[in-house]
């Protein structure tokens, strides 16, 4: 049997605790242009899944689809997601 490895599990963060997405997505029309780190996951899926959520304007405050630019970038053990608003301009 291989080692064990040895490691508290990552964070969960509360619902409560979350910036709401009409809330992060003002944050970023207000500065257009501007990449801002808006979350941090312990897998890949689920940060590829919220930048997908960005770009592809699913859920509330992204609308249009297009407007706003996301990527995601691993960091260490975690996965963190950036995010930027590009406007209707520039999307076209």
């Amino acid at each position: 049997m291989d080692e064990l490895k040895w490691q508290d599990p990552p964070t969960v963060v509360k619902q409560s605790e979350r910036v709401s997405r009409l809330a992060l997505a003002a944050q970023l029309r207000s500065n257009p242009g501007k990449w801002a780190l808006i979350s941090a996951h312990a897998t890949k899926g689920a940060a590829v899944t919220l930048a997908c959520d960005v770009r592809k304007a699913y859920g509330p405050g992204f609308a249009p689809a297009g407007t706003f630019e996301a990527t995601t970038v691993q960091n260490g053990n975690d996965w963190d997601v950036y995010a930027r608003y590009i406007g209707p301009e520039e999307a076209a």
